[in-house]
């Protein structure tokens, strides 16, 4: 394993950071009331900071205050000013208001995935979200926070509720929703709040960001690109550099997944296709929301498991060379390692929303997108993954549960995944 990070100090700091600057409670100006957290965007790596101050905070890189700058001002349903720093290269470490912030230390060898994890409350459907057996996404940030990882990578769909709590459902009463500061502390940030304080995050975007949902919050708090105003439908990729592999992020949010959108097509496939490129030329492991190809039924029990726009971006172009695909939107996790040298996928989508409808554990032989599982696992449980550096340069994975216990395991060598259910 690599140098861990300043653990303890970061870990105390957890209360500081768990959604205080989102109204639960007054503030002070520039002090323990600022929520702060590092991610990788599409510029290296920056330090976020929501504040209810009148001005941005300065965080201490390396003994030196350093100015934050405005990254978003206060608006209807956001009070908060959203406020970054892009980090020095060879920062070692940052305090916001005392608090240690999770720098990059290094080589990166222990990967938590997490994805879909807002508490759906949709319609007539609403999850428990005060039950944390019925909605643990808290009980998993706290479980992989306490693993320590390098890196939290989250494939997108962070905020679930998009309507009022039904009159009828007593585990989400007084639930706020809509996409407003107050739901996203509620769905993402005070629950993430140990696992923020932890590592730095990569942030992809979900279907439920996009700018008809809850565009506004992911384009003010987690975008990977500067803030100028408006949601973009589609932002470019990018490439986050951890040694070996490179994350390629890609946003397949507007994708849809039963037709061909033409405008997000047009976007996608150049993307692909530099992909294909680059991932011959350095190992890369490519990060979407969406997976190309999934197993999966609904309520109905029709089955969706190929996105057409992706697949007609894709034309072929994914790149035998492509280690690893990781994503989520399906509401399970699946482990799925195809014919003809397709990247084997992990999809992370089981991190908190309700999960969908349950699978056969083996799905090995299944048929999706003319493509063949040679060998597939689907797990119809809550949980997170973490992905850790082995000997001889391949990974190995184990999926855990809500508390840390073993759901399954899995090994990843070059081009080859294989997980099985844990005994």
């Amino acid at each position: 394993m690599g140098t861990r990070r300043h653990r303890a100090a970061r870990l105390a700091g957890i209360a500081a950071s768990a959604g205080i600057a989102f109204g639960l409670a007054a503030a002070a100006p520039a002090a323990a009331a600022d929520t702060g957290w590092v991610q990788h965007d599409a510029a290296g790596v920056s330090i976020r900071v929501a504040t209810d101050a009148a001005a941005c905070p300065a965080v201490v890189v390396d003994g030196v205050a350093t100015a934050t700058v405005e990254r978003a001002a206060p608006d209807a349903g956001f009070p908060q000013r959203v406020c970054s720093l892009a980090v020095p290269a060879g920062a070692r470490a940052a305090t916001l208001a005392g608090t240690a912030l999770p720098l990059p230390d290094g080589k990166v060898d222990r990967i938590v995935v997490i994805g879909d994890t807002g508490c759906r409350i949709k319609g007539e459907r609403a999850q428990a979200c005060d039950d944390p057996a019925a909605w643990p996404f808290a009980r998993i940030a706290a479980a992989a926070a306490a693993l320590d990882p390098d890196l939290v990578v989250h494939v997108g769909d962070y905020l679930y509720r998009e309507s009022p709590c039904p009159p009828d459902a007593t585990g989400c009463a007084g639930s706020p929703h809509g996409d407003d500061a107050a739901t996203w502390s509620a769905d993402f940030f005070a629950p993430a709040a140990p696992l923020l304080a932890a590592a730095p995050w990569v942030m992809v975007r979900g279907n439920h960001e996009i700018c008809e949902r809850a565009g506004r919050g992911w384009t003010r708090f987690l975008g990977p690109w500067p803030w100028i105003g408006p949601c973009a439908v589609h932002e470019p990729a990018y490439r986050v550099d951890i040694g070996e592999p490179s994350l390629a992020v890609l946003d397949a949010a507007a994708a849809p997944d039963e037709t061909v959108d033409p405008t997000i097509l047009a976007a996608l496939a150049p993307e692909i296709s530099a992909l294909s490129v680059e991932a011959q030329a350095r190992p890369t492991w490519l990060a979407i929301h969406k997976p190309m190809y999934s197993i999966v039924r609904d309520d109905a029990g029709r089955g969706i498991g190929v996105s057409v726009t992706l697949a007609a971006a894709a034309a072929g172009q994914l790149p035998k060379a492509l280690g690893l695909s990781l994503s989520g939107h399906v509401h399970q996790f699946q482990a799925l390692a195809f014919t003809d040298g397709e990247p084997p996928q992990l999809v992370v989508g089981n991190s908190g929303t309700a999960l969908d409808v349950d699978l056969p554990a083996d799905l090995s032989g299944v048929t999706v997108g003319g493509l063949t599982v040679t060998r597939g696992l689907e797990v119809h449980d809550f949980g997170f993954l973490v992905l850790e550096r082995a000997e001889g340069g391949g990974w190995d994975g184990r999926l855990l549960d809500p508390d840390g216990r073993p759901l399954a395991t899995c090994t990843l060598d070059p081009g080859v995944l294989a997980c099985s259910e844990a005994r």
